[in-house]
């Protein structure tokens, strides 16, 4: 146990946690005046820097259509001969458990209601108008400026990785020729890599969030179990204990894993479904 604590970035760990409860710790005590605040700071992020936001995304985008078919979309993550450590259905699993997970699964099948219901740009609910936004305003969410978003942080860290040989994943590596080494390992670094920790819990945070609620229901519906928080808490402790599994184990451990497998086989099996079902609905209606 000794060798694996050795191994933690501990300034960074330790770091991350000391954030994570600076925060949750006062919201939990005042809850009325935490749901105020990120009520406030909502509004204010999607409604004065909503535009940077888009405008971010698009850039994004194009950023990447350019490394794409530049110079640099040839370099090779890894050495120059070594084969791909797993299989393409292995990484189109991760790529879709790891990027939508349980948040396609729960928006998939009502966002379109949403939108109808309250569609954009100040359309009347339930018009004609707010069938077509319904029906296609979801691709802004799943569609590749999402994923040119995740790529942005992605890329540099792989990079610095699998061809500069850095010692661990993490962001401030990456922004070696930024920075300089010398505040790379140092304070500065660190301050970076906890900031960065501390936001993929607020991701993680969100899809757990929303996984919850809907695994409990499920279990309610298929084997009787009481929806409450107990079961939701219950929810809560399998996912992380799968997640932590899947960081101490590796990659190469926890991509073929049974649970990693049959993950990947519903990424498959329940677009597939969708469409046969919607078919089969459609030509009976017909």
């Amino acid at each position: 146990m000794d060798r694996y604590f050795k191994l933690i970035d501990k300034p960074t760990f330790f770091g991350a946690i000391a954030l994570l409860l600076a925060v949750i710790i006062p919201l939990i005590v005042f809850p009325e005046q935490g749901a105020h605040l990120i009520a406030q700071a909502k509004l204010i992020m999607t409604d004065k820097f909503g535009f940077l936001y888009l405008a971010l995304g698009l850039a994004a985008l194009f950023f990447m259509v350019f490394i794409i078919f530049s110079d640099i979309g040839q370099i090779k993550l890894g050495d120059p001969d070594e084969a791909p450590e797993f299989k393409t259905s292995s990484w189109a699993a991760m790529l879709f458990c790891g990027g939508i997970g349980a948040s396609i699964l729960y928006w998939g099948c009502i966002e379109w209601a949403y939108y109808y219901q309250s569609p954009p740009f100040q359309l009347e609910p339930g018009s004609e108008e707010a069938i077509r936004w319904a029906a296609t305003y979801g691709i802004f969410h799943w569609g590749p400026i999402a994923w040119a978003i995740y790529l942005i942080p992605a890329l540099p860290i792989a990079y610095f990785f699998y061809v500069r040989k850095q010692p661990a994943l993490k962001v401030s590596s990456a922004l070696i020729p930024v920075i300089g080494e010398k505040h790379t390992f140092g304070a500065v670094g660190k301050l970076i890599d906890v900031l960065f920790i501390f936001g993929l819990l607020g991701g993680a945070a969100t899809t757990l969030g929303l996984a919850a609620p809907l695994i409990s229901e499920g279990l309610s519906v298929l084997f009787g179990l009481p929806q409450n928080t107990y079961t939701q808490i219950a929810v809560l402790a399998v996912c992380t204990a799968i997640f932590a599994y899947s960081s101490f184990a590796g990659m190469e451990k926890a991509s073929r894993s049974s649970v990693t497998s049959t993950s990947g086989a519903r990424c498959y099996y329940l677009p597939l479904s969708c469409c046969l079902v919607q078919q089969s609905s459609f030509w009976r209606q017909a």
